[in-house]
């Protein structure tokens, strides 16, 4: 733009190269130059006036020198990204600062105008609403919600710390409860509500020494937890997210995983004084068989097992061969008082009676046992037991 000179003060206008607009300016009359136009149409329409959008750089100009327009379905070419602005003239392409959208931090940009818009919030993983001003915004821009979630990861984090393993498409890799090996040796499998939240999460631990966690949200499911101090398996009421891995969708679950106390008594309560907890039960063993009174030592295979248990008896009155329960099968020796002999049976390790030996030398030091003196076949017997006869009362003929 020039001047020129002269004592006129003629109306023109003139091309601004930085602002990209005709500007009016006042011409003197004589000796100005080419960039001088009687009006502001002229000016326009010989010059590439345009408002750059972009925040950084010149938007992609096409064959007329004005700024290529785009949308959702005309792309921009390598290095830009489509600005959607408040009219066809702002929707151009900007270069592209090379980052992933979905990490840039929300920008209201500058401008007069109001627009509704959507970014995402890497923080909580969410799409959310912000007002746009216009112009000089960045990537993380959305006319749609859906176009944000379609775009970034939208998820909620279950983890109660760290942050769960993602798969291909950014979003938690999905795993299954009670599947050891479906998480990498570093993670657990958190046991959501839904396939959503039952994701891989850091920190394996054992689920069994943890301490039962009911978690956040607004879930309400039954779960069950093993309880360390009574070795159980107790149900709870999980909430749905930033729980622990001590936390199994069944009871069968919890004590396939857990070391569950099992009663080895065939009565439900131990000796404990004035408490009845399992973990309190006095322990004996096959060299002390010692109890206190009114009680006796179940013979069990393990420590755990061979405790003293209530209501002692004489254990040779007691039904014989009583396996109990359990998947063991231990050799054992009771006493069959119909024989008088001390027999050989399969125990099976827990619930089990008092009629129930080692060896049968054990079983027959505490029993009387009958030796059958018949050369062939049994004595004579009444009652399942043997009758013993004299000179003076002979045998029955």
């Amino acid at each position: 733009m020039g001047f020129g000179e002269g004592n006129a003060a003629l109306t023109r206008f003139y091309y601004d190269a930085e602002k990209r607009q005709c500007l009016p300016f006042n011409y003197l009359g004589t000796k100005g130059n080419t960039n001088n136009f009687l009006t502001k149409e002229f000016c326009e329409e010989l010059c590439p006036v345009w408002v750059n959008p972009c925040a950084k750089g010149e938007p992609l100009l096409g064959q007329n020198s004005k700024p290529i327009q785009c949308h959702q379905r005309q792309p921009c070419q390598m290095g830009y990204y489509c600005h959607i602005g408040y009219d066809d003239e702002t929707t151009v392409c900007c270069p592209s600062q090379n980052v992933d959208a979905c990490t840039v931090s929300m920008s209201q940009g500058f401008g007069p105008h109001v627009m509704s818009r959507w970014f995402y919030d890497s923080a909580q993983r969410q799409c959310k609403q912000f007002t746009y001003k216009g112009l000089r915004g960045n990537e993380n821009n959305f006319l749609l919600r859906d176009h944000c979630e379609q775009t970034c990861p939208v998820w909620d984090n279950p983890c109660p710390a760290g942050e769960p393993i993602l798969g291909g498409d950014n979003k938690p890799k999905q795993c299954f409860p009670g599947q050891e090996s479906s998480c990498p040796g570093t993670h657990w499998c958190h046991p959501g509500l839904n396939l959503a939240s039952t994701v891989c999460c850091p920190g394996r631990q054992d689920p069994c020494v943890l301490a039962v966690s009911a978690g956040a949200g607004t879930g309400n499911q039954q779960r069950w937890y093993f309880d360390m101090a009574v070795k159980q398996c107790k149900s709870f009421v999980y909430k749905g997210i930033k729980g622990n891995a001590n936390n199994f969708a069944t009871k069968d679950d919890c004590e396939q995983r857990c070391p569950v106390f099992v009663d080895p008594c065939p009565l439900t309560y131990a000796y404990a004084g004035v408490s009845s907890l399992p973990v309190q039960y006095v322990k004996c063993s096959p060299e002390n068989q010692q109890c206190p009174q009114s009680f006796w030592c179940h013979l069990g295979q393990s420590p755990e097992t061979t405790v003293c248990c209530p209501n002692a008896v004489k254990p040779c009155t007691l039904p014989s061969k009583v396996q109990g329960s359990g998947e063991l099968r231990l050799t054992r020796w009771s006493y069959d008082a119909n024989s008088q002999a001390c027999q050989p049976f399969e125990y099976f390790g827990i619930k089990g009676n008092q009629n129930n030996f080692l060896t049968r030398e054990a079983c027959e030091s505490s029993c009387p046992s009958f030796e059958n003196p018949c050369k062939s076949g049994d004595p004579f017997m009444v009652a399942g037991k043997p009758q013993f006869c004299k000179r003076e009362t002979p045998c029955p003929g």
